[in-house]
């Protein structure tokens, strides 16, 4: 569906929608407009059933929405870009398993959006990391190590923010709660990658008419709110026309 809404399907996939005997829809990997389903009614001309996680990664019940592809068109819309959630590809095996064919409409991801607008070079990604809530008995700190090993390198690391239910809507965690998070790594860890004046580049609502972009230290988003869905970026070693860009942007 790409990264906004409705609106940025591309022609291919509306009139693959169109004809399809059946759509589903899931939109737990990606916050979105609580009407978003029916202006994609509107846009296809076709009932859209909504998919929770529990539906997408149960197998039987998914196993039973294959069946139905033996002859009829069946689809399944998902934000973003298909595949870049493993839950996708996992379904495609499971589908080839029982000889359903399939056909993937690839769509714009959030990871080469926000690469291409941060300004900075796709080569010097390292890999993303997602910053999860924290609870009493779960707080993990292999996040913060991953994009140390990122930083040691040199490299620039992309992280995406779990999601939660917010006031009965899906939402990236507040950044508030992501900072929490990345002091509390920083306390235990110490290395100095989540200080109040580390540099950090948040970008949210990519794609969309409000999208904005900034470059500045962490205690500049410490009493900002941040509207959902966004994602942050940890710069590495920065090469001069990197900088240039980023500069662009501070607040």
């Amino acid at each position: 569906m790409g990264l906004c809404d409705e609106k940025d399907l591309s022609v291919r996939a509306v009139e693959t929608l169109k004809r399809c005997d059946k759509v589903y829809i899931e939109l737990y990997t990606n916050p979105v407009g609580h009407d978003l389903v029916e202006r994609l009614e509107r846009l296809i001309g076709r009932d859209v059933e909504v998919l929770e996680r529990n539906d997408i990664e149960d197998d039987e019940k998914m196993l039973s929405r294959f069946k139905e592809a033996v002859d009829r068109e069946i689809a399944l819309v998902v934000p973003g870009d298909p595949l870049i959630a493993t839950t996708h590809t996992s379904l495609i095996r499971s589908a080839v398993d029982i000889g359903i064919r399939y056909r993937v409409i690839h769509g714009s991801s959030v990871i080469s959006a926000a690469i291409g607008e941060s300004g900075l070079h796709v080569y010097k990604f390292g890999p993303p990391v997602t910053i999860p809530r924290w609870y009493d008995n779960y707080t993990p700190l292999s996040p913060y190590d991953k994009v140390y090993e990122n930083r040691s390198r040199g490299l620039h690391t992309i992280l995406l923010i779990d999601i939660v239910q917010e006031n009965g809507n899906r939402a990236n965690l507040p950044i508030r709660d992501v900072l929490s998070i990345l002091y509390r790594m920083e306390e235990v860890r110490g290395k100095g990658l989540f200080t109040p004046s580390s540099s950090v580049v948040v970008l949210s609502r990519l794609g969309c008419k409000d999208q904005r972009i900034v470059y500045a230290p962490l205690n500049w988003f410490e009493d900002r709110t941040v509207p959902s869905p966004f994602v942050m970026i940890v710069p590495g070693d920065l090469h001069f026309t990197e900088k240039e860009w980023l500069d662009m942007f501070k607040p």
